[in-house]
């Protein structure tokens, strides 16, 4: 099957809450549920935090602050590596986003990645965009916490350092979870029409209509949180869509993908409708035994199913010529048996 043109990314982030067999096990089910990219989180607190950061939910009461929560959800590098593994043996792509230079740095050093993903957080962090750009890789960047003007001066500086075909501008609204009110996700067109780059979006809703919506639009990705159940921990499993759901966008964006791409003639699609056509059309039938010499009059057919002889279009045209042999009522009329 052609690939299609919008990659669905499965957003686990930090759902494993440092268990490495909770990752492993996401992986899998984000596979099962037709993830072509399965997505991370990669924290190293001290070259990301400070004491002074707080909490975006305070669940999380065995930890003393938030850099003690990402030393306790963080994973060594050994442990990326078997996660990556995880990725590669379900046959779906390992992404991670960094949320430091040094993240990024271990990342790239270490080959676990072949693109990249940053968090709206980092709009104008360019001393990390400059080390992602500098890889040559595609960089998708969400954009929820930036307004008109840090787009600007992203997409600028961008264009004035790098090359802008690595740019996508990932449409996001950093609520979580975001009420469909206020998902805006024609900002996608915006997005494509301003800056003429690729666009993504990434949904934060926990509702799938979300995402339905949002692959009508041009997008190269979409990006979705994924929870093994509406239940489970984590301040982002409001904003996520369970296994099923996050299944059905998947066969939505594949069905969207024929639809967009079908295209047959009218002709072509009614040689591939012929058989239920012989079914349903209707023809010529005689309505009366005749012998040979009589005038064809109105009476003398009737139409009916199936589609055997002579089209029900050819009435007018057969009335007024001379039957060339006997016929026989509720026989179908064929060429042979008229002048």
């Amino acid at each position: 099957m052609e690939l299609c043109s919008t990659r669905v990314i499965a957003e686990i982030g930090n759902l494993h809450e440092g268990s490495l067999g909770i990752a492993l096990s996401m992986v899998d089910i984000a596979a099962n549920a037709g993830a072509d990219i399965v997505k991370f989180q990669l924290h190293i607190a001290e070259f990301e935090s400070t004491i002074m950061e707080p909490f975006r939910t305070n669940d999380f009461i065995q930890d003393l602050d938030r850099r003690s929560y990402w030393d306790r959800i963080s994973f060594n590098l050994e442990e990326w590596k078997l996660i990556k593994n995880q990725c590669d043996l379900n046959s779906v792509e390992f992404l991670c986003t960094p949320f430091s230079v040094e993240a990024a740095q271990l990342l790239h050093d270490n080959r676990l990645v072949q693109r990249w993903k940053l968090g709206s957080g980092e709009i104008t962090n360019f001393q990390l965009m400059d080390f992602v750009f500098n890889t040559k890789l595609e960089v998708l960047v969400s954009t929820g916490l930036g307004n008109d003007d840090d787009i600007n001066k992203l997409f600028n500086y961008v264009k004035q350092n790098y090359d802008l075909n690595q740019l996508v501008l990932m449409h996001c609204v950093s609520q979580y979870p975001t009420n469909l009110e206020n998902s805006s996700i024609n900002q996608i067109q915006i997005l494509k029409d301003k800056y003429s780059v690729r666009v993504g979006h990434s949904d934060h809703s926990g509702v799938k209509a979300a995402s339905f919506f949002a692959l009508t639009y041009p997008i190269s990705y979409l990006e979705v949180h994924l929870a093994p159940h509406k239940l489970f921990f984590g301040p982002d499993t409001s904003s996520s869509l369970n296994p099923s759901e996050f299944a059905e966008v998947v066969q939505y964006r594949n069905d969207i993908f024929k639809l967009k791409h079908s295209n047959f003639t009218k002709n072509q699609l009614f040689e591939m409708s012929k058989s239920t056509a012989k079914k349903f059309r209707k023809s010529l039938f005689w309505a009366s035994n005749m012998n040979k010499g009589q005038l064809i009059e109105q009476q003398s057919m009737i139409i009916r199913k199936p589609w055997v002889g002579i089209d029900a279009s050819r009435f007018s045209e057969l009335l007024g010529k001379n039957i060339k042999k006997a016929v026989f009522k509720g026989d179908p009329i064929n060429e042979e048996d008229f002048e």
